[in-house]
């Protein structure tokens, strides 16, 4: 896929985070599409994107604690990504939400051997 020429300029810094790749203690950017992640949790939450602002807490949504976790692992599907169940645990808002898919750990892709081999 060819990029040259292309204007890169106006992403938007606040969905742009890091994390530190352990094996190599380098740091890499780490992209959220914010409007997918905010139509993630609105299907979630059966409501429409319009109303998932990153202000807006969890429970003023209808979330309960079990719509949280719900909330947690699609995000961890959709963004391959794992977030701390500390961090988990204080998520309040869908900013909190956003935040924690921002710094949250990459998953390891493995390869894996066929059986017998």
């Amino acid at each position: 896929m060819d990029h040259f020429g292309e204007d890169f300029t106006s992403t938007d810094s606040s969905s742009v985070a890091t994390f530190r790749a352990p094996a190599l203690g380098v740091r890499r950017p780490f992209v959220v599409d914010e409007s997918l992640a905010r139509r993630l949790i609105a299907d979630q939450l059966g409501l429409s994107s319009g109303s998932v602002v990153a202000s807006a807490t969890l429970g003023d949504l209808g979330a309960d604690p079990l719509d949280v976790v719900a909330l947690v692992l699609a995000l961890e599907k959709a963004f391959g990504v794992r977030i701390d169940e500390a961090e988990a645990d204080t998520c309040r808002t869908v900013g909190d939400l956003l935040d924690a898919v921002r710094t949250a750990r990459p998953l390891r892709r493995e390869t894996l051997s066929p059986v017998g081999v």
